[in-house]
């Protein structure tokens, strides 16, 4: 049995930074468990034909002649300078390497070959920074599997419940051909390597103690984990595969031979590059961490993660396929692009945060999130979509839009449930006539929101809007507070309606026109003396009443176009350009004289100074109504 030279022992450990102290401990195991992991030895071939050969002192040489064939090895592993090689019949055959002895498998050199490669061993298996792997396809896990299920096509995996559980941990560099699939399943799993699929394959990496492994008709892999909650369980690994990421992750070793990871399976890590035009497919029973530095492009392929808990996302990249991401807990997005019109879905049983605040979160043409909050008021998710769907289910939605933004449904519930957006250009309605905002208080913030023609559909308690170069177009489906409305542009127009009960307004601004209409309720003041509208021109309606006799509308504008109810009009206007407008008011009910309009002193001195001319413009079907403008403040209409 070949040993591993001590100059090559400090190569091992030479990992990304990790500490000087890991080399004592490496050297340490070697003396203390006396492991001899250079070249594989030990092969016996228990189904299938190949024979094992040694065309020299640093290569193992696998020549498969069957269509699929299972070696049992004592030990499957290579120092750096060695290479592992496998000549098999054709692109399709399959050779499964199961480690029937107690050494996990350290691979530092070069494996290679022109099928497919199952390496299996259940006490780890440990691709170091010099290890390169060349093959058709690649299945590593340290899950076991039968067989009689191997040689039926049948692959499903699973933790031999005798054994501890172990991890698979990538450094190296894994390049898989064409139409090939690189599969990687264990209780832990940590990549901080490379991996890349030539063309038309996929990447499925599997955090998981069960799975089972599909293919479809066009050979594309697919990897089933079992749903339901996973327990956490420790996870043993070598000191040669604890590396610094995991330092990082989980703290110092615990020993000088193995290392004992608490609650570690379950747990997927991803710190390094996954580079293939196909699907790229991460599921971890528990957690998913990738990590800012993480790269994944999948060209025109779907990128789908799933974590059964939290999910921590890095850097996403795919040409025309979709993302898609599933997290039963909260998820913290890096930078994910799916360009050329692609699609981004996340779902989370947790918040949706932002994880990279120098960049936009997500650049798609079509967005989806769900999660518990979405955001928050001191960071928001930032996009560069074209159309957005959002839906927090306890709490708020907070996003920034580098460019214009098409919505469409998006909805916030529970406490906190406000919806803040931030577009750098126009906000518009992307789904017809359907709720575009579900909210408590939704802000929005752009060039201009809604169009004469397609509103903006809300269903609000609150809404405040700022435009800095359009027109605000809304249509509220109930009763509604509006805050603060302000508008730029002397063209832009502000139209905004609800469809039941009052319009409570706030402070609204503009330098065009207002058009305010409850059109089955009343107009009411909601801040008290300041001014509820300023703009040049302005169009009133409330079918239950425009302002009250205590608490008038608060109005500055040159023109009042029409102030329209079948009910009282109470209307403060301070600086009234034109002074005789006979149709500018319209309060007609057939039924009683008490339904009246009442203004304010100075407003009806500022439109008519001859009281026979307002009893003319203000009538009742039954009798006129005459003002005495002299008695009252407040003036009230008096039966003659």
């Amino acid at each position: 049995m070949r040993r591993l030279p001590v100059s090559f022992s400090a190569e091992v450990i030479n990992m990304r930074g990790i500490i000087s102290f890991f080399l004592f401990f490496f050297l340490s195991s070697l003396v203390a468990l006396n492991l001899a992991f250079a070249g594989p030895n030990g092969g016996i071939v228990v189904d299938g034909s190949a024979t094992i050969g040694h065309p020299d002192s640093l290569t193992t040489e696998i020549a498969q002649t069957s269509a699929r064939a299972i070696i049992n090895w004592n030990q499957f592993g290579s120092a750096a300078n060695e290479a592992i090689s496998f000549r098999q019949p054709s692109s399709e055959s399959v050779a499964l390497n199961r480690v029937t002895g107690s050494d996990p498998s350290i691979l530092l050199g070069s494996l290679s070959a022109n099928g497919h490669i199952f390496v299996v061993n259940s006490n780890g298996v440990y691709f170091g920074l010099t290890s390169k792997v060349n093959v058709g396809s690649l299945f590593v896990s340290t899950l076991g599997i039968s067989d009689d299920d191997f040689k039926s096509g049948k692959l499903r995996f699973s933790q031999d419940p005798t054994r501890p559980l172990s991890g698979i941990v990538n450094q190296g560099e894994m390049r898989i051909g064409k139409k090939g699939n690189l599969v990687m399943v264990a209780p832990l799993l940590s990549n901080e390597g490379k991996l890349s699929v030539v063309s038309e394959g996929g990447v499925h990496l599997a955090a998981a103690t069960h799975a089972i492994v599909n293919t479809d008709g066009e050979g594309l892999i697919h990897v089933l984990v079992p749903l339901g909650n996973s327990v956490p369980e420790d996870v043993i690994l070598t000191s040669e595969s604890y590396s610094s990421v995991l330092q990082a992750v989980f703290g110092q070793p615990q020993t000088n031979q193995a290392t004992t990871l608490q609650n570690a399976s379950g747990r997927l890590i991803h710190t390094g590059q996954i580079e293939t035009n196909g699907p790229v497919v991460l599921h971890s029973s528990r957690t998913m961490t990738l990590r800012p530095e993480s790269t994944i492009t999948a060209g025109s392929g779907t990128i789908t993660i799933v974590a059964g808990e939290n999910a921590q996302i890095g850097n996403l990249v795919t040409a025309g396929g979709a993302v898609n991401i599933h997290a039963g807990g909260a998820i913290a997005i890096g930078e994910i692009n799916a360009t050329n019109r692609g699609i981004v879905n996340i779902t989370s049983g947790g918040g949706i945060t932002d994880n990279n605040q120098a960049k936009n979160n997500i650049t798609a043409a079509t967005t989806t999130l769900l999660g518990t909050t979405i955001g928050g008021a001191a960071d928001s998710i930032e996009t560069m979509v074209t159309t957005f769907n959002a839906t927090s289910t306890n709490g708020g939605v907070f996003i920034t839009q580098t460019d214009a933004l098409v919505l469409g449904t998006v909805s916030a519930f529970g406490s906190g449930n406000d919806v803040a957006i931030r577009a750098a250009n126009a906000i518009t309605d992307g789904n017809g006539t359907s709720t575009n905002i579900t909210a408590g208080t939704a802000t929005l913030t752009g060039t201009a929101v809604g169009t004469f023609a397609d509103p903006l559909e809300t269903s609000v308690n609150r809404i405040n809007v700022t435009t800095s170069n359009g027109g605000i177009f809304i249509s509220e489906a109930d009763e509604i507070l509006l805050g603060t409305i302000s508008t730029a542009g002397n063209k832009s127009a502000l139209i905004i309606t609800n469809n039941r009960g009052a319009m409570t307004l706030g402070t609204i601004t503009a330098q065009g026109q207002v058009s305010l209409a409850a059109l089955s309720g009343a107009l009411v003041d909601g801040n008290g003396t300041t001014t509820n509208i300023t703009a040049r021109t302005a169009t009133l309606t409330g079918t239950a009443g425009v302002g009250t006799l205590a608490d008038p509308i608060e109005v500055t504008t040159k023109k009042i176009n029409t102030i329209d109810s079948p009910e009282k009009i109470f209307i403060n206007e301070s600086q009234l350009a034109n002074a005789n407008q006979d149709d500018a008011l319209n309060a007609n009910k057939d039924e009683t004289l008490s339904d009246e309009i009442r203004l304010t002193e100075n407003e009806l001195k500022k439109r008519w100074e001859d009281p026979a001319q307002i009893a003319h413009n203000i009538k009742n079907t039954k009798e006129e109504c005459l003002i005495n403008i002299e008695t009252t403040r407040n003036p009230i209409c008096l039966q003659p």
